[in-house]
């Protein structure tokens, strides 16, 4: 099955219409045509029913959509790997959370880059799921998640734990009713719960931001105020440019690892876990003390 007309399927499913998808491919649409009918016998089910307002998926074309994706993604990381120079051995990916990434993402490439030259690296941001999704399907090779996964396939150690602080453009105390210019930030499920119980009077926000660096710039720019790790806006309390809200709890963020169950015995996992092993001791995280968590991410 020829790549390209994978591509082609999911280009339709994203437009829902062919003549856009062809456009999109630099094709024509006969050809656009041409391949999803010979995806459609190769696979002996219709994909797409036309209707008024475009095209849809059948209920074939629903099931084939995950393996489509999984397939060019796959594709993607082969065609990755053959390429790299001579002096590189292979690829390392790893997941990062969105609001993970700005924490993590450079000192990884940082430390990846001084100590392991011989790997290439690449990183992913994304929410929980997908990323898990990635890890299970074998896209990626590690993951930091907010919220790690129950599955057999997968082992999740707790990493560390955030401190997440109300802060604000203007200086003021913390109130229980909804207050104008507070952005929400969703941290996920175990955030949500803190919240709730915190500030049961508040249950609903005119402003929800799934990313951290969003919600930030948005309170740079228009004012506001919002939950976020301590350490993200150190500089901008020591500059002035926010403040700490009077009287608000902080709230606690856990961060997870997750694997495959058998990581640990795989040798080409140690420089990766040893990456995080020297983040998560630069970082001085609170579980430094914890000898189960040191032994799970220092190499066998």
């Amino acid at each position: 099955m020829n790549i390209e007309t994978v591509r082609a399927f999911l280009e339709v499913v994203s437009t829902g219409s062919f003549q856009q998808a062809a456009e999109n491919l630099y094709i024509t649409q006969s050809t656009m045509s041409a391949r999803i009918k010979g995806l459609e016998e190769r696979l002996n089910r219709p994909l797409f029913q036309r209707t008024r307002h475009g095209v849809v998926l059948t209920t074939g074309g629903h099931k084939f959509l995950r393996h489509a994706n999984t397939m060019v993604k796959a594709w993607e990381h082969a065609r990755l790997e053959i390429t790299l120079p001579e002096d590189s051995q292979s690829v390392v990916t790893l997941g990062f959370h969105l609001n993970v990434w700005p924490l993590w993402a450079n000192d990884w490439f940082t430390w990846m880059t001084a100590h392991h030259p011989q790997l290439a690296t690449q990183a992913r941001a994304d929410a929980s799921a997908p990323l898990l999704s990635s890890l299970k399907e074998g896209l990626i090779d590690l993951a930091i998640v907010h919220e790690p996964q129950q599955s057999p396939q997968l082992a999740a150690k707790f990493l560390r734990e955030d401190e997440l602080i109300l802060v604000s453009s203007e200086a003021r105390d913390v109130e229980a009713r909804q207050v104008p210019g507070y952005l929400y930030v969703d941290w996920g499920e175990s955030f949500r719960a803190q919240h709730n119980k915190l500030y049961p009077d508040a249950p609903y926000h005119r402003i929800e931001i799934s990313q951290a660096v969003v919600a930030l710039a948005h309170i740079e720019q228009y004012g506001g105020s919002g939950y976020f790790p301590k350490n993200l806006v150190n500089e901008h309390l020591k500059q002035g440019r926010l403040l700490e809200v009077a009287g608000a709890a902080s709230l606690s963020l856990p961060i997870y690892l997750s694997t495959f169950n058998t990581v640990k015995t795989n040798p080409p996992f140690r420089p990766r876990l040893m990456a995080l092993r020297q983040l998560h001791e630069r970082k001085h995280y609170r579980d430094q003390t914890s000898e189960s968590h040191h032994s799970f991410l220092a190499p066998n």
